[in-house]
């Protein structure tokens, strides 16, 4: 786990905490916890990525940014789109 860096140890606890995986104290091993996972946290980035919004999506984007999983960009934030041009 230490070879994962902060965001294995955040990903890491949060597996743990909704039962996906278990971790054996005295051997350090770690087991599946769970026969499947359902990820509500993925499908909230997903709508949040997708066109179009609705009121749930606005709420789960003020949850997703106080827990810092998206930001959204300010008036000092500056966007590029890069595409391919004919004589690339």
């Amino acid at each position: 786990m230490k070879d994962l860096g902060a965001v294995g140890k955040i990903g890491f606890g949060h597996a743990m905490k909704s039962g996906w995986v278990a971790l054996d104290k005295g051997t350090k091993m770690v087991t599946p916890g769970a026969d499947s996972i359902n990820d509500e946290i993925q499908r909230m980035l997903s709508e949040v990525n997708a066109p179009g919004s609705n009121e749930e999506v606005k709420v789960n984007t003020d949850m997703l940014k106080k827990r810092k999983l998206i930001a959204l960009g300010g008036k000092d934030s500056n966007y590029f789109q890069v595409a391919k041009g004919p004589a690339f």
